[in-house]
C-alpha cells in the first residue's frame, strides 16, 4: 500500500512540475507580446484574391496556358519533322495481359 501512495505522489510530482514549466513558458509568451499577435502567413503566396475568386479571369488564365503549351508542342513537332524519319527498334516487349 505504502509503494503505490509512493507512485502516486511522484505522477503527482511530475504533473505539477510539467503544468507549472507550461504556465510559466506561457506567462513568458504573453509578457513578450506574443501570445495576442499570431502570425498567419498564406498558404499560396501568389494571387490574393478577397472574396470569391474570378471563375472567368481562372478559364482565361488556363485557355492562355494551354495555348503556351500547343505553341511548344507545335515547334518540338515542327522541329522532329526536319529531322526526317525515324527508326524505332523494339528490344524487349513486355507480356500482354488478355
Amino acid at each position: 500500500m505504502a509503494h503505490s501512495n509512493e507512485n502516486r505522489r511522484h505522477g503527482l510530482t511530475y504533473t505539477n512540475t510539467a503544468l507549472t514549466a507550461i504556465a510559466l513558458l506561457l506567462g513568458a509568451l504573453v509578457l513578450r507580446g506574443e501570445a495576442d499577435r499570431p502570425s498567419v502567413q498564406p498558404a499560396y503566396a501568389g494571387d490574393q484574391t478577397v472574396g470569391f475568386p474570378n471563375a472567368a479571369d481562372q478559364r482565361n488564365k488556363m485557355i492562355k496556358a494551354i495555348e503556351k503549351v500547343e505553341k511548344k508542342l507545335g515547334s518540338i513537332e515542327t522541329k522532329l519533322n526536319k529531322m526526317g524519319p525515324f527508326d524505332v527498334k523494339v528490344l524487349s516487349m513486355p507480356a500482354t495481359k488478355e
